[in-house]
Formats: C-alpha cells, structure tokens, sequence
C-alpha cells in the first residue's frame, strides 16, 4: 500500500522543492509565484492544487478574450482545467487553474512530486499563453511577487 497523502507530506514537498508557503486557517497551502498564486489542499480523497493568474480581468472586451482564450486551452490541452472568474462590482475577474488528483490508494513521494510538477507545469504553460494573448494585463514585476 503506498503512503497516504497528507498536509504534512504536502508541505514537505513544497520545502524539498524550496517554495515558501503560507498556511490559511482552512488548512490550504499557498505558494506565490511571479505570475501566479498556487493554493494546494488535501481532502478525504483528492489532491487539489489550483492556480489564480495575477492578472486583474475588468474590461469587457478582456473577458471575452478570458473566455476565448480559456475554452482554447481546455480544448487542446489535457491540463489544466481553466476557467474564467467574472469581475465582480467590487473588482475584478481571474483565470483559475485547477488540477484534481484522486489519492484514495494514496502516492509515493515520487508520484507525489510529479503530480505537483505536472500541475504547475501546465499552470504556468497555460498562464504563458494567456500573457501573449493578453499583454495588457502582465502588470506585476518579481518584486510583486509573495504580496
């Protein structure tokens, strides 16, 4: 039987891979990126790891592009999941990223770690796409990166 996916082994992973992280009172994990915010949270029975792009989406016209451009991805990529967040009358929308891992019969460390690359891999796949199609938007710099 393969070791049980845990916070704790999932915290040690994200320090074998040298990530500062951030624990919320809910338990989820988060890892600030240049251009985006990883979140990780473990369940009874999946590996949820999702990606908030940086970009703020206000403009009407931007989220139509989002929804253009996030449909392009979920059609010709197996990863990530993405969708649009509608700006809100309070602020704006984002593009989430959103990998599932089912760990019932648990994961070794290896597997562990390659979910994790796998799905930030294709977070930051995704997110590069979305950067050229919506330059405009690329607002932060490294030394946002962590606020």
């Amino acid at each position: 039987m393969l070791p049980e996916v845990t916070h704790d082994r999932v915290k040690l992973l994200l320090e074998a891979e040298e990530l500062k992280y951030e624990v919320t009172d809910d338990e989820r994990l988060v890892v600030h990126f240049e251009s985006l915010i990883a979140f990780m949270r473990v369940t009874e029975n999946l590996l949820l790891i999702t990606g908030l792009w940086r970009a703020d989406i206000v403009a009407q016209e931007d989220v139509e592009q989002a929804y253009l451009l996030v449909n392009k991805i979920n059609t010709e990529r197996t990863l990530p999941k993405a969708y649009v967040e509608d700006p809100t009358e309070e602020g704006s929308g984002s593009i989430v990223f959103e990998f599932n891992l089912p760990i019932d019969d648990g994961l070794s460390d290896e597997q562990l770690q390659a979910a994790f690359r796998n799905a930030m891999g294709s977070f930051f796949g995704a997110e590069a796409e979305l950067a050229e199609a919506l330059p405009h938007l690329v607002t932060w710099t490294v030394e946002d990166q962590g606020e």
